[in-house]
């Protein structure tokens, strides 16, 4: 039974993603905005007040519907679905209320739950990876529940507006929508929260414990010591000084002092909560009273779910370490291996281009064993990481030679590892043969004391030093991957990639980065501007092909927006996205395709449409993808962490380019000293009146269009078109830059 259960668990994490994907048709809040803030009804405040009803409904409005398209909202899932039978157990005797809820899940790694002021409720998927049982879940629900029905983040809004803003800006307005509530409305939300939970049948002790989750938030899912071994392999050893053996103990703050913040301590709400429970409550209640084995499958799958989510959200250290404990659970599961080797391309791609020190974090200022794992990444070399990933993804990949997304994520790995091996790529990958005598010469058994000294990393039979300072200044990397250099197809694909980074090296000689293993310093060398003018072999084919111009036939557009921008008065900068503007555009784009021949898909929220589910989840695919071009714009190409949902997304659509419009109607402050000069040029030039009039007026207002093009598969840029001009937005204007743009790009 227990072979059965586990298989059955690995199964199903297998497919994680089925647990988020929409199923059913959307409903009137993704395909009628009007009815977004339709049935909001606040209480009117009072006549001296501030406070502005119409400017709140239309604020909400706004960033509601930004949030229902930022791609990360799930809905209308199997997991939506769970979610609404336990809120259907919560408020079993109050059908009315239980008429004006909706619940989504979030694909956020946040550990939080939080709600709208029109009965849209959000759980976190970085919550729920967390929750211990159903009840957990419940008394979440019922508190956000209590945030609604007491209309908190419209008296917050009200408090603040009162008190301290008179005009919000975006980010303060967001905090506000997002539940940023006060101490005393936190409070009343467990009160009236703890209420409704109880009087559903749930175990009431489970309400307090779910504080124990929430103080240690900010940490992984769980606290366990992953061995050493996961990184290393027959030729590749990690010393202790890099990853100490001992346990690291997660230690949790008691200090209650909490006068400081906005929120009241989760150990004060926890006792707060211990005092209303009956006498009994110990063994009152239940811990599940809809499904365990689905609330198990869900969490689950939200665990998996999690690992991709924090690579997406640039946290690849936290990617690895979670992957690490799920793999402890589920040995070999190919998914969490993909996972894993996703996770250490992009921790390499971004240490590679400069950004380590924003992805790897300080180890003093990490809880937990997850420490030892940033510790490691911060003690490594460049070289050293490389080389470490390259060994992890090829075992992986040769035991999984079928996977094609592991196949993908290892041979990138295995560019950025010939890249950062440059200086010796000449003789490295002529290197087909492995001579222990020429290892048991070149190196010696390590030395803890002197390891620590050099801070070296090394391979070979255990962790090992350099015996001389002067020897050769071919790397050790050769020397922790002698199976590999024997291995046909890792040869094969080293060659071919080794080719081009020496082209491309050749190409562009100012890119050459030279590598000091003594001193493991990273120093650019750059040729004397007589050695730049030398035509080097392999440049001018390269040049040619960066030239070729870029053609399609086909075309998916992520996402067509409009926005104002108002810098003409003194208050502080407000964008304003103008949805009959949007609809016009989108309507004037697929006039000027037509005209050109071109097929486009146009992956926009007017163009929802309430029974196609498939839509709604590509334009979430798409938005991901979005979200981590644009996280990772530092560098000039990356594979999608969604490598695969992307590869049958452009199966489906028969086309690999995408590209997102901006547009922009900005409007600009006068400039004072020109106009006091145009004005007084015309006392001069009567003449010139109407003329000087007219351009003061004119560069009030500015417009900008930009369309890149880009090969999602790959991330690169293969057009970039954008245009500026100093006139207003105008509809013959667009419909000639949009056709411009479409006809220059026809196959």
């Amino acid at each position: 039974m227990l072979w059965l259960s586990l298989f059955s668990a690995a199964s199903h994490a297998q497919e994680y993603k089925s647990w988020f994907k929409t199923i059913a048709p959307l409903g009137s809040e993704f395909t009628d905005r009007s009815t977004v803030l339709a049935n909001l009804e606040l209480d009117k405040p009072a006549k001296k007040s501030k406070v502005n009803i119409k400017a709140f409904k239309e604020s909400n409005d706004y960033f509601i519907d930004r949030f229902l398209n930022s791609g990360k909202v799930i809905a209308y899932s199997k997991a939506n679905l769970y979610l609404d039978r336990v809120v259907d157990k919560l408020l079993a005797n109050d059908p009315a209320l239980r008429a004006k809820l909706k619940f989504y899940i979030v694909y956020t790694s946040e550990v939080n739950a939080f709600t709208f002021t029109n009965g849209m409720i959000f759980v976190n998927i970085g919550l729920f990876a967390r929750f211990e049982n159903e009840a957990q879940l419940a008394f979440i629900l019922a508190h956000e529940i209590a945030h609604y029905t007491k209309k908190h983040a419209f008296e917050r809004y009200k408090f603040s507006t009162e008190s301290e803003v008179e005009d919000m800006g975006e980010e303060e307005f967001l905090e506000v929508v997002l539940s940023k509530f006060s101490r005393n409305q936190e409070f009343e939300a467990d009160d009236i929260g703890f209420e409704i939970f109880r009087n559903s049948g749930y175990a009431q002790t489970e309400a307090a414990s779910v504080f124990n989750i929430l103080k240690i938030s900010e940490y992984p899912v769980e606290n366990k010591k992953i061995e050493k071994h996961v990184f290393e392999g027959p030729y590749l050893k990690v010393p202790s000084a890099y990853y100490p053996d001992s346990a690291i103990q997660m230690i949790i703050s008691s200090d209650e002092n909490d006068s400081t913040h906005t929120h009241p301590s989760s150990g004060k709400r926890q006792a707060a909560l211990g005092k209303k429970m009956d006498a009994n409550a110990a063994s009152s209640g239940q811990t599940f009273r809809v499904d365990e084995q689905t609330f198990n499958q869900i969490k689950l799958a939200s665990q998996f779910a999690l690992s991709e989510i924090l690579i997406q959200e640039k946290d690849y250290v936290s990617a690895i370490y979670n992957t690490e404990l799920l793999l402890s659970r589920f040995p070999n599961h190919e998914t969490l291996l993909s996972l894993k080797v996703k996770a250490y391309y992009f921790l390499l791609a971004n240490i590679d281009a400069g950004s380590g020190s924003s992805v790897i974090k300080k180890p003093q200022r990490i809880n937990g064993e997850i420490k030892k794992f940033h510790q490691l990444f911060k003690k490594l070399s460049l070289k050293e990481t490389n080389t470490l990933a390259l060994r992890i993804a090829w075992d992986i990949h040769l035991a999984n030679p079928k996977n094609e997304e592991i196949k993908q994520f290892t041979h990138a790995i295995t560019k950025l590892f010939a890249i950062s091996v440059s200086t010796d790529l000449n003789q490295f990958a002529q290197s087909t043969e492995y001579d222990e005598a020429l290892i048991a010469s070149f190196y010696l058994q390590d030395t803890s004391q002197e390891f620590s000294k050099r801070k070296k990393f090394n391979s070979g039979s255990g962790a090992v030093i350099r015996k001389k300072k002067n020897q050769p200044k071919e790397s050790f990397v050769k020397f922790a991957i002698p199976d590999l250099i024997e291995n046909k197809e890792f040869r094969s694909v080293f060659t071919d990639i080794a080719k081009d980074v020496i082209a491309y090296k050749e190409a562009n000689p100012d890119h050459i980065e030279q590598y000091d293993d003594a001193e493991e310093d990273i120093s650019r060398s750059r040729p004397a501007p007589e050695e730049k003018k030398k035509k080097k072999k392999g440049s001018t084919k390269k040049i040619i092909e960066a030239q070729k111009p870029f053609t399609t036939d086909k075309l998916l557009i992520i996402d067509v927006s409009n926005i104002k921008l108002d810098l003409s008065s003194g208050s502080p900068v407000k964008f304003f996205s103008i949805k009959q503007k949007q609809k016009e555009l989108v309507n004037t784009l697929q006039t000027c395709a037509k005209l050109t021949g071109i097929n486009l898909t146009v992956f926009n929220p007017v163009d929802l449409i309430a029974n196609d589910s498939q839509f709604y989840n590509d334009r979430n695919t798409l938005e991901a993808w979005k979200m981590e071009r644009i996280t990772n714009r530092h560098m000039e190409e990356v594979l999608p962490s969604n490598y695969q949902e992307i590869q049958d997304l452009c199966k489906r659509y028969d086309t690999k380019y995408v590209c997102f419009i901006t547009t922009r109607n900005i409007i600009l402050p006068i400039n004072q000293s020109r106009l006091f000069l145009d004005v007084l040029y015309t006392v001069y030039n009567p003449p010139l009146f109407i003329y000087t009039m007219h351009s003061i007026f004119r560069y009030k207002r500015y417009s900008a269009i930009y369309m890149p093009v880009f090969d999602i598969t790959s991330g690169k840029v293969v057009a970039d078109y954008s245009s500026q001009y100093d006139y207003p937005d105008h509809p013959d204007l667009m419909k000639a830059e949009f056709y411009y743009f479409l006809n220059s790009i026809k196959k």
